[in-house]
């Protein structure tokens, strides 16, 4: 019997999985902004794009936090400064195995996924565990429908605005109950 939102066969490929961190920085952004943008959105991290929209690096918290440590003026750091240069992604077509290894071995959070040479998203560690067990992005709806509770209460405006997303008002509804 399949679920709603899963393939028959299960979830293969990274472009099967919704992900759920779709936050893009720009390079001129200045640290400030990027470090509210992450605390708001409750991510690790997110890619960095040029002028042309190209993929040319990563912020992630442990920047941030190193430039913090180094005594750095988050106002006064443009992304360009704060990011990682060498840039990870993987396509659509990746098998999530891949994806996942590549994560491990790269110790990242968070992987910018690329679709027609432009990265459009990033797929976190829990968006690929939920895919590797088989569950889809409304899972939080679904424990609730259950009758379960979610010992994360912080992420209800997340969990709200995944459901609204994906054209689920009655299920964003009641994430506010």
């Amino acid at each position: 019997m399949s679920r709603v939102g899963i393939p028959a066969d299960g979830f293969k490929t990274v472009g099967q999985i919704v992900g759920t961190n779709t936050i893009q920085f720009h390079t001129a952004q200045d640290g400030m902004t990027i470090t509210i943008e992450l605390l708001s959105a409750h991510v690790s991290g997110g890619p960095v794009l040029d002028a042309e929209g190209r993929y040319v690096g990563f912020i992630s918290e442990f920047d941030i936090l190193k430039a913090l440590e180094a005594g750095k003026d988050l106002n006064s750091l443009t992304a360009t400064e704060l990011m990682a240069r060498d840039p990870i992604a993987v396509r659509k077509s990746t098998p999530i195995p891949d994806a996942i290894k590549l994560m491990a071995d790269n110790h990242l959070l968070n992987l910018p996924v690329e679709e027609n040479g432009e990265v459009t998203y990033s797929v976190t560690r829990h968006d690929l565990l939920r895919a590797s067990v088989g569950l889809a992005v409304g899972i939080d709806c679904a424990a609730m429908e259950h009758g379960l509770e979610r010992a994360d209460r912080h992420l209800d405006d997340l969990a709200a605005r995944r459901a609204i997303d994906l054209s689920h008002e009655a299920d964003a509804a009641r994430v506010f109950l």
